[in-house]
């Protein structure tokens, strides 16, 4: 009995170690329902997210901080930490989906990815929601072809700021473009779209205007 003891641990370990890779076990012992929740959270526990805040800022986020990127980061942990603790990684692994140029930029060229600065979103990588919807997946140049974004971040609601224009370039970031005062104007993305005008606009809203967040997991 002893010996048979054995075997079954064997094996039952060897069904769990191949989980990520093979994911095709038997199920020879009653733990395969263990086996296959621990599958899907390995799965989604890897998965990369991004969420809309649900508080909302005016256009000055350097206040308090070394820039308007660093300042926009922290309310992207602030808000994971307290109104979307369930998902994966740490407060601090989700970073804000908004550029100024010299602290953050999608891309010097419209469309191209290109001198990209401490940007959010990684090559030919697949995004979802926290609902698990799959939102989009990135080029090789980590960003996306409009036409290919499946979901909206949100239906509806308050839009964000994006500080992009409609082709991922860095558009409008408040007065002196570093998110560090009321003044001027601010690009921003739209809710209830799929279109370009989902993380950009060609005309700014006023920097005194208060709107969310899309925070990336990194």
């Amino acid at each position: 009995m002893r010996r048979k003891f054995k075997i079954m641990r064997v094996v039952s370990f060897v069904c769990i170690a191949s989980l990520v890779a093979v994911i095709s076990c038997s199920k020879p012992f009653p733990e395969g329902e263990f086996l296959t929740l621990l599958l899907f959270r390995t799965t989604t526990d890897a998965n990369k997210y991004i969420f809309v805040t649900q508080g909302t800022h005016n256009g000055n986020f350097a206040a308090g901080f070394a820039n308007g990127i660093a300042g926009a980061d922290s309310m992207c942990a602030q808000e994971k930490a307290a109104n979307f603790s369930s998902l994966p990684g740490a407060s601090s692994d989700y970073k804000a989906l908004i550029v100024d140029g010299a602290n953050r930029q999608a891309s010097a060229t419209a469309n191209l990815g290109d001198s990209q600065i401490d940007w959010v979103l990684k090559a030919n990588t697949s995004y979802y929601l926290s609902d698990q919807t799959l939102l989009m997946t990135t080029n090789a140049t980590s960003i996306f072809v409009f036409g290919t974004l499946l979901a909206q971040p949100a239906t509806s609601g308050v839009s964000w700021w994006t500080g992009m224009d409609l082709n991922w370039a860095t558009g409008l970031a408040c007065t002196g473009s570093v998110w560090a005062s009321t003044g001027g104007s601010a690009s921003r993305g739209l809710p209830g779209v799929t279109g370009t005008t989902a993380i950009g606009s060609a005309a700014g809203q006023l920097c005194t205007s208060t709107f969310r967040l899309l925070c990336v997991r990194q």
